[in-house]
């Protein structure tokens, strides 16, 4: 039994090799390519809502969407739509209050207020606290 398991681990490892050496490049680029264009795509249709939008609306329609998905791709991708958004959307008034100071490395009271307002949010995944550092960078440059 020992002996037909590593022979699977060694013939998948061959195998993982093989694709590696001739199909990984292409998928690669492949990948990235798609990955690309998403991007774009997400980052559009963030500024085409985001001029019907406050910044306020903006956020609240990327927890939306991170919300339906957990991956991080989606995580991505909603970040990218809030970037696209914020970046022709009205100021709401009262948004970043109580938002905790930009800084480059997080503190663990910024950790706390990340978390509790995920948890206000009901959106506990990580995506949600990526998308408060990136509230914190919004409310920084006002």
């Amino acid at each position: 039994m020992k002996k037909i398991i590593w022979a699977l681990i060694l013939l998948s490892g061959i195998g993982f090799y093989l694709w590696a050496e001739f199909a990984g490049d292409e998928w690669l680029a492949e990948f990235n390519s798609e990955r690309q264009q998403s991007a774009a795509e997400f980052f559009a249709k963030g500024e085409e809502q985001g001029r019907l939008k406050t910044d306020a609306a903006c956020f609240d329609d990327a927890i939306g969407q991170i919300a339906e998905c957990l991956s991080i791709s989606c995580t991505v991708d909603a970040g990218l739509y809030l970037r696209g958004c914020w970046g022709v959307a009205e100021r709401a008034e009262s948004f970043c209050d109580g938002v905790p100071a930009f800084q480059e490395e997080k503190t663990e009271e910024e950790k706390e207020w990340a978390r509790f307002s995920c948890y206000d949010l009901n959106s506990r995944g990580d995506g949600c606290r990526l998308l408060m550092r990136q509230k914190q960078q919004h409310c920084a440059i006002q």
